[in-house]
């Protein structure tokens, strides 16, 4: 038996994270991230666009929904913002401290163990 919660890792777990409520599923394919970072560095990518690509992948591989997450429409009023992986990827890549701390979580096992 696993000590894990497979439907966890797979679907994620709520975390409250500056503001917002955020369903993280465990990162299975660390490999992926750690491949953009080397390739990018091997064909001399901008860090920039190394981490844009690795929010890409934590916005496909992680982040299954949010709630509470606002912006603003054209005329500045804050609005809520629907969750769909498109506006993930453009989230993350505003706020690079969200997705290095929801890259942190997404890493940390004990996050998504079973509870007995």
């Amino acid at each position: 038996m696993t000590a894990y919660d497979l439907d966890k890792c797979r679907d994620g777990v709520w975390h409250d994270i500056r503001g917002g409520k955020f369903k993280i599923a465990y990162l299975y394919n660390v490999q992926r991230i750690d491949d953009i970072e080397r390739i990018g560095k091997e064909k001399g990518e901008s860090q920039i666009d190394i981490t844009w690509k690795q929010c890409d992948a934590l916005a496909e591989e992680v982040v299954r929904d949010w709630q509470e997450v606002d912006g603003k429409d054209q005329h500045g009023n804050t609005v809520s913002i629907p969750f769909s992986i498109e506006a993930a990827r453009q989230l993350l890549k505003m706020e690079l401290e969200l997705s290095a701390d929801i890259l942190r979580r997404s890493r940390l096992s004990h996050h998504f163990k079973k509870h007995l």
